[in-house]
């Protein structure tokens, strides 16, 4: 049994930020493992999804005032 595509790996390739070596790797990997490539799409996904939501956030926000303010209220 070969070994799988760790999630770190799979989340640091769909984000773009795997080495070279890796981005082979994984290649290689997801077209003989159909396990794997569901694991691979199914981060693919949510990672569209997220960008969705942060495309409907208002302009400007200020993610340093809304820290300190959910600080302030714990």
């Amino acid at each position: 049994m070969r070994k799988h595509i760790s999630e770190s790996d799979v989340a640091l390739f769909v984000s773009g930020d795997l080495g070279l070596g890796g981005q082979f790797m994984v290649r290689m990997h997801v077209n003989g493992c159909e396990r794997c490539l569901r694991v691979l799409e199914a981060y693919r996904h949510d990672r569209a999804q997220i960008r969705k939501v942060v495309d409907e956030l208002p302009e400007g926000l200020d993610w340093s005032r809304l820290a300190s303010e959910m600080t302030a209220n714990i």
